[in-house]
């Protein structure tokens, strides 16, 4: 895009033609600064957007990242390491906290006789049935293999039985996987910590 200036210079008629060609020079390499000012400056708008882009597209690569390091890829589930941060946090409060940990019982033979897709399958399903036993603001994480557990915050003894047993009632209700009905059972282990 270009622009055209227009210049007017008024001297004096009896001024010699140096100091017109004088005033002409000055003239012209004030326009061209002016004009290389005006293109810096678009280059310049051009490279703060192009950065604009590529700190957002960075910002989203960090929190992807974040997620990926702190999350179960298969379950979307907390992981190990993302419980055991939250664990700290919890028991660094001052409420009541129980921990459940959940091993599926029938996993192994779903996994050996429907094969692995049935077993991740059965794995998801799991992880949706225990979120939806607990509330929000607890934190159910996937240990590994088929070892689940559950931090409930601001929960006694008797509520985290309530939680075991609702879990038990979620997992007996029938689910279907690779065309077949199967059910499955788990050992629920509970320990609590009260503040001192």
């Amino acid at each position: 895009q270009t622009c055209a200036l227009p210049i007017s210079i008024a001297l004096p008629a009896n001024v010699s033609a140096r100091l017109w060609g004088a005033t002409a020079g000055v003239a012209v390499i004030t326009a061209l600064v002016a004009g290389r000012q005006l293109i810096a400056f678009q280059d310049n708008v051009m490279l703060i957007r192009r950065l604009d882009v590529a700190l957002t597209d960075l910002t989203h690569q960090e929190m992807l990242l974040r997620e990926q390091a702190s999350t179960d890829g298969l379950t979307k589930l907390a992981n190990r390491s993302r419980f055991g941060d939250e664990l700290t946090q919890a028991l660094a409060g001052r409420t009541d906290v129980a921990v459940l940990l959940i091993d599926l019982d029938d996993f192994k033979t779903i996994n050996d006789t429907m094969g692995h897709a049935a077993g991740d399958a059965l794995l998801v399903e799991v992880a949706g049935r225990l979120r939806a036993a607990v509330r929000a603001e607890d934190v159910v994480a996937r240990l590994g293999g088929d070892e689940f557990t559950i931090l409930l915050r601001h929960a006694d003894s008797r509520a985290a039985g309530r939680a075991a047993e609702e879990i038990q009632r979620r997992l007996a209700e029938p689910m279907v996987l690779e065309g077949q009905t199967v059910t499955t059972r788990a050992s629920i282990g509970v320990a609590c910590a009260r503040p001192d």
